[in-house]
């Protein structure tokens, strides 16, 4: 399928990666709805869905694209994982910011049970977006932009990084607007680093790795205090603001890693 993709149309394009995301999502909700009716712990319900909707995506860039890009078992993980170092300086960051922000709040001992459920929800977390947003996505754009050329490569990459973070206004039935709006411009600067570094890799694996450790910086942090009594605060335009200039360092790292992505041949001696 996906040499046959060079030859649609944009149109067909558009309405193919559409009904792939949208129809991941439906597994998603309708899988962690299911279990949720049935009285399955909500991390649990969460994590199986995580898990369906995982496997519901590789198989479609199994069918599109084959499995030769996933790095599995001929990639190098460890360098590929000293490439993208500067992802544990910004994990860092995030957690000692969660800190600062947490600390006004009653420290808790959460169950075992809840960190192990925390570490493998968020480990599939990272394997679904990953598969969807730096597999399949990032891949179908390729084909239609050109994979071997530079600028075909960062329009992929920040294509696919926009439409990442434009898919966490999902979240707003959870959070308020605001907050939203500063998590999909974080996400969107995120997606540009892991698809800048899934392209240099060549292995998924490192980009989940550092996925999950992205959440694993707020999420794992939160659970270690009590929120039962905190008000429901938006955050203001001045910490969204700030949010998208402090996502500029990550961008200009992201694009000092894309120069390796220049062809030899595009160059210019």
């Amino acid at each position: 399928m996906g040499k046959k993709l060079v030859t649609k149309n944009w149109v067909y394009t558009a309405i193919f990666c559409f009904v792939v995301i949208l129809g991941v999502f439906v597994i998603y909700s309708a899988v962690m709805d299911a279990f949720v009716i049935l009285g399955v712990w909500s991390k649990v319900a969460e994590t199986i869905a995580r898990f369906t909707a995982s496997m519901a995506v590789l198989a479609v860039y199994w069918k599109a694209f084959g499995l030769q890009e996933f790095g599995l078992g001929k990639k190098n993980f460890f360098r590929g994982m000293f490439t993208g170092g500067f992802m544990f300086f910004v994990c860092i960051l995030n957690a000692l910011a969660a800190l600062a922000e947490y600390m006004e709040y009653p420290v808790v001992m959460p169950p075992v049970s809840l960190i192990i459920m925390v570490v493998i929800e968020q480990l599939f977390v990272g394997l679904f977006e990953e598969f969807l947003f730096r597999g399949f996505l990032l891949h179908t754009l390729l084909v239609k932009f050109g994979e071997n050329k530079f600028s075909g490569k960062m329009a992929a990459v920040f294509i696919s990084s926009l439409i990442f973070g434009l898919v966490h206004f999902m979240n707003l039935n959870e959070q308020m607007l605001n907050e939203t709006i500063s998590q999909v411009c974080s996400s969107a600067f995120v997606g540009i680093f892991f698809g800048v570094l899934y392209l240099r890799v060549r292995n998924i694996w490192v980009v989940v790795c550092y996925h999950a450790l992205t959440n694993y910086a707020g999420d794992l942090t939160a659970i270690f205090f009590d929120f039962s009594a905190a008000p429901a605060v938006d955050v203001g335009a001045g910490d969204i603001l700030m949010t998208i200039l402090a996502n500029m360092v990550l961008l200009f790292v992201s694009l000092f890693l894309a120069r390796k992505l220049i062809p030899e041949s595009q160059m210019i001696c």
